[in-house]
């Protein structure tokens, strides 16, 4: 799959994701409206039976929960948090009290799945696990309001512990891929700020970004500049067309990042070989302490094209080569925009001298 496919691909999932938890937004808010619609009918129903204590109780909540949604709106986090709050101690509630005719603790287990999966993984767990442990210590307090025995008490807390592990196991897994789909959007974004998609290699906004740094730094003695411009390259998009010009770059461009640890003998920077634009490279060595393997370097690029090391080229009549232009930098006079400006030269002094060359400047 092509750069371009795969940050197509994950762009794509990525909006499904970000659409998906904005509807799981609208969804938690709608769950917040309707509870708190369902809480006002309940308190207004136990204020008309006579059961103040209940009705007050229930009406607590309700104003609580019309409060709540307005962090929903403006402060979402701060939204889950209360939400989550709400619920909990509305269950305690119905627990201690029973509730309506002991049908209380029958609310407990929607509530609890409710809070498992408008939090995330991690978060709902370890909620859920403090909830089951309270909800565990008050069922053998002797003050509770409803008397439970044993076989009931026993049966709901493995009920509700069951309940809570296939919720957390649902919402484990979904994240796990929401993530994912995230990360590979993320990075699809950085290797498209960062590289160039036809080639793999770094782009040249990140590799003048790296001499800049570099300037900075000075932790060597001496670097070096090498400048690359096929020499020819025109001749194939004519003759094949820029596609099979866009398969001969980035054959190139692996092969010059295969080539360089090899005749350096350590690996370079992630963005210290970079595709300038069009048929022109460069390559950056921050520590060019041997100048020969360096210029060696230089003469090996040009054997790609010598050797027939490139399959692209094998149906390519034109001879197309390489020219080569090196700049060594000592860190005394160090300018590198210079310097890469000075490599540039160099290698035109390769092409008017004949072309296939390597030209060094010091």
């Amino acid at each position: 799959m092509t750069t371009h496919a795969h940050s197509f691909v994950a762009e794509k999932l990525s909006e499904v994701v970000k659409d998906k938890q904005r509807r799981q937004h609208l969804m938690v808010k709608s769950l917040a409206i309707f509870g708190l619609i369902f809480l006002t009918v309940f308190s207004i129903q136990a204020f008309w039976i006579g059961s103040v204590a209940i009705g007050g109780t229930l009406a607590f909540f309700s104003v609580w929960g019309a409060a709540n949604l307005y962090l929903l709106s403006y402060r979402r986090e701060w939204g889950l948090i209360g939400l989550t709050l709400i619920i909990y101690s509305l269950s305690l509630y119905l627990v201690v009290t029973g509730g309506h005719d002991n049908t209380g603790i029958m609310w407990v287990y929607p509530l609890a799945a409710i809070v498992i999966f408008i939090n995330r993984f991690k978060v709902g767990l370890l909620l859920n696990l403090t909830f089951v442990a309270l909800l565990s210590v008050l069922l053998n307090q002797n003050w509770l309001v409803t008397d439970y025995n044993a076989l009931i008490k026993l049966r709901f807390v493995l009920t509700l512990m069951a309940l809570g592990g296939m919720c957390h196991i649902a919402i484990f897994f979904q994240q796990k891929m929401d993530d994912y789909i995230i990360k590979m959007h993320e990075e699809g974004i950085h290797k498209l700020a960062y590289f160039d998609s036809l080639t793999q290699l770094a782009n040249r906004a990140t590799f003048r970004s790296i001499l800049y740094h570099s300037t900075q730094r000075m932790l060597f003695e001496k670097s070096a500049l090498v400048y690359i411009d096929l020499d020819n390259f025109k001749q194939v998009n004519d003759q094949y067309g820029h596609d099979y010009g866009d398969k001969v770059l980035g054959e190139f461009g692996q092969k010059i990042r295969q080539l360089v640890p090899q005749c350096l003998g350590r690996e370079l920077g992630d963005y210290d070989i970079a595709r300038l634009g069009g048929d022109e490279f460069a390559i950056f060595v921050e520590d060019a302490f041997d100048e020969a393997e360096v210029v060696q370097m230089g003469h090996e690029i040009l054997n790609l094209f010598a050797d027939n090391q490139m399959q692209s080229l094998e149906r390519v009549h034109s001879k197309v080569s390489a020219s080569v232009g090196v700049v060594f930098v000592s860190v005394a006079q160090l300018d590198l925009e210079e310097s890469l400006k000075l490599a540039d030269r160099a290698m035109y002094e390769a092409k008017k001298a004949g072309k296939n060359q390597v030209k060094v400047v010091y």
